[in-house]
């Protein structure tokens, strides 16, 4: 090698500067070398280099200082400069030019600017290669695979800039002050720094293995990794198979963070709600995957076990996010009451909007289940199972499954933006429901009902509020028991029985069936048939209830064919409230009753599901 050729390679080596992702590589020159020195790189990197200015102090180590240094980005790249640095002083070790380690004893850089920029396929700025194949004798200004790393044993960066863009996601680390130091290059080296993430102040403390064991590509490079901001704390301890592009990355990590949606903010993110939140898991990333698998965590009160998966989707498309979580206790309020103001609920369900997001920036699969759901105080679900998607401009519920009132409700959903609003279906089962505990929600049935009822609904609906929607909503509901029983006293007053005039009525009747068919049209159901069939007679009836005002207003008569000498069989009318209803006798109404149910079909309008549920019903005539 030439005196001229080493002299070259000193001028050219501070050039460009690395830092976070990648080190720096830097190149030197003296004024009068300082053309050559931009060519020379220029042609090795395949984009222009300019810097305003070069000084070279020969010695062992060589001082070198540089002003004004930027490297041109790749053609494709957003910003006009992959790295601009304002200032550069270095020393270097010129022996390890020759080997190609590239020891710097000192290096400091001030206000350096370096954008990394992932683009479409396999382009990554910081891998932009040269124009022609290297030689023997070139030197690696930016060192694009870990190989090529150099060795720096004290580094000072300045109010530095570090700005990554991807296809969903950019992100800027603005550096106050960064320090790096290692004994030699066989030494763990030691960082260290103060910097604001997105706008959000953070403290990086970071412990990695040598610079040799950077160089070796036969074994994945180890980091430990604490980073502090945001009222959060995330630690990583594992390993990275190529530390430039932080891909291969692999170990176990611990996210803790006070206020959750604080922390999605740093990343973009408006989740809405700001719960205290915790996991602990693998973790590992490759590509455009990300994943915490095997987690354990807690948001708010509740802790869960699970899965977190991410994958990155082509540019100009939604990413994709599925979660799998597992709670024994999911307490609601607690992580709902985190919400701001101005992100709860109206008052007024009715104007709780339907409008679906039509550009998601990120899709959404969950799956959640918990052993017990708590909705408050005394409100709380047993054996709760969610599956749904969230995508631009849809949403589905694929699996809903609850403990209810002693049996179990499986549903699903489905919600897509149409014009002038979003189009909602909903279907749902009930099977083997406790009629005692469903009778609660009407006061006067409390205490009258035993047996397990089986059912179903379905529920179709358009509108842009939830208001508007149920309005315009259709759909159709069937409740059926068999072998039950209902209260001796209930059925007398239903029949108008003249010996409940004298005694107490005590006791149960057994019922064989139960059957009530429900049209429901704007949140209003009409039910026709109402038929109960026991050994103390055959109740039928008709009637209306309000599921939004909490209000009904229904006509039930005994069969006289079924019932005993001294019972009336005038009709009955129950009518108001849910909580406390009025029952009065409904003179007039038993011939159109008879004739409204002998003349119907109700099974008619049903889906094949819901006929079933009649069809296998004693009571269905």
């Amino acid at each position: 090698m030439t005196i001229k050729r080493i002299a070259i390679v000193l001028v050219v080596l501070l050039v460009v500067v690395l830092a976070a992702a990648g080190a720096t590589v830097a190149w030197f020159s003296t004024a009068n070398l300082k053309p050559l020195a931009e060519k020379y790189a220029s042609e090795l990197l395949g984009q222009p280099v300019t810097m305003d200015s070069l000084t070279l102090s020969w010695g062992n180590p060589l001082a070198l200082e540089a002003r004004g240094v930027k490297l041109a980005n790749a053609s494709w790249a957003s910003a006009p400069n992959f790295v601009s640095i304002d200032g550069v002083s270095a020393q270097l070790d010129p022996w390890s030019i020759l080997d190609g380690t590239y020891k710097f004893q000192k290096l400091v850089l001030v206000k350096p600017v370096v954008v990394l920029e992932r683009g479409e396929g396999e382009n990554r700025n910081w891998r932009s290669g040269p124009k022609r194949p290297a030689v023997p004798g070139d030197i690696i200004l930016v060192p694009r695979y870990r190989a090529q790393f150099p060795q720096l044993f004290d580094v000072a960066v300045k109010d530095g800039q570090i700005v990554y863009k991807s296809k969903s996601y950019n992100m800027q680390l603005d550096l106050h002050d960064v320090t790096l130091h290692a004994p030699d290059g066989n030494s763990r080296v030691g960082v260290a720094g103060s910097a604001a993430y997105n706008g959000v102040p953070v403290e990086l403390v970071a412990d990695t293995e040598s610079f040799t064991a950077m160089r070796d590509t036969s074994k994945p490079f180890g980091i430990n990794l604490i980073l502090r901001g945001a009222g959060a704390e995330i630690d990583f301890k594992g390993t990275m198979l190529d530390p430039l592009g932080f891909d291969g990355v692999e170990g176990p990590i611990t996210i803790d963070a006070t206020k959750l949606g604080a922390l999605m903010k740093v990343f973009t993110a408006d989740i809405g709600i700001d719960p205290p939140f915790a996991i602990a898991g693998a973790f590992k990333h490759g590509g455009d995957h990300w994943e915490i698998k095997g987690s354990k965590g807690k948001i708010a009160t509740s802790s869960f076990t699970g899965d977190l998966l991410f994958d990155e989707g082509p540019k100009g498309t939604p990413d994709d996010l599925t979660a799998t979580l597992q709670f024994d206790n999911l307490a609601l309020p607690p992580i709902l009451g985190s919400a701001p103001s101005t992100s709860k609920p109206p008052a007024d369900y009715s104007q709780i909007s339907l409008a679906l997001d039509q550009n998601r920036g990120t899709n959404i699969d969950l799956t959640l289940d918990a052993k017990q759901l708590v909705l408050g105080k005394t409100g709380r679900i047993g054996d709760f199972g969610l599956t749904a998607k969230l995508l631009s401009g849809q949403v589905t519920m694929s699996r809903l499954a609850l403990a209810f009132a002693g049996g179990r409700i499986d549903g699903s959903a489905a919600a897509t933006s149409v014009p002038g609003g979003t189009h909602v279906t909903e279907r749902g089962v009930v099977v083997g429901a406790d009629a005692s505990q469903l009778a609660l929600y009407v006061a006067a049935l409390a205490g009258k009902l035993t047996g397990r009822i089986d059912g179903g609904f379905d529920l179709d609906m358009t509108g842009d509020t939830l208001g508007h929607a149920l309005k315009a909503s259709r759909g159709h509901a069937v409740v059926g028991m068999v072998n039950g029983s209902v209260a001796r006293d209930l059925m007398e007053k239903l029949s108008t029985d003249v010996l409940n005039l004298f005694r107490s009525g005590q006791g149960a009747v057994p019922v064989a069936c139960l059957l009530a068919v429900a049209d429901m049209k704007g949140g209003v159901m009409q039910i026709s048939p109402i038929r109960l069939r026991s050994s103390a007679g055959t109740l039928i009836g008709r009637g209306v209830v309000d599921a939004l005002g909490r209000t009904l207003d229904i006509s039930i008569q005994s069969d006289a064919a079924t019932t005993g000498f001294f019972a009336l069989d005038i009709p009955i009318r129950i009518s108001g409230s849910f909580a406390n209803p009025n029952i009065d006798p409904h003179f007039g109404s038993a011939d159109a009753t008879r004739r409204a149910l002998a003349n119907s079909d109700p099974s008619q309008g049903l889906s094949a599901e819901l006929r079933g549920f009649v069809d296998r019903n004693p009571c269905r005539r």
